[in-house]
């Protein structure tokens, strides 16, 4: 009853976080901008996004592994996760 109670109270919080958020957002200015972007320049932040994502993976590992073996792809997900 608690887990429920507990998932329910963060669900809660997280809707009415992202409403304040995003409430004065206009949505078609967004598309607009992005819509508007040259490619390149999107393609080139997404593939820098994720080599950072690798490298700052590979830290983690690099850090933890005198405790104990892990493979890259645990601390990639973990990373990604903690985003």
């Amino acid at each position: 009853m608690k887990k429920i109670l507990n998932l329910s109270l963060g669900i809660v919080i997280s809707c009415i976080m992202l409403y304040f958020v995003f409430r004065k957002i206009n949505f078609d200015d967004v598309i607009h901008y992005i819509s508007s972007a040259k490619v390149i320049y999107l393609l080139f932040s997404i593939i820098l996004g994720i080599i950072l994502l690798v490298v700052r993976s590979y830290r983690w590992k690099i850090m933890l592994n005198e405790y104990k073996s892990f493979k890259l792809q645990n601390f990639f997900e973990s990373t990604v996760l903690g985003l």
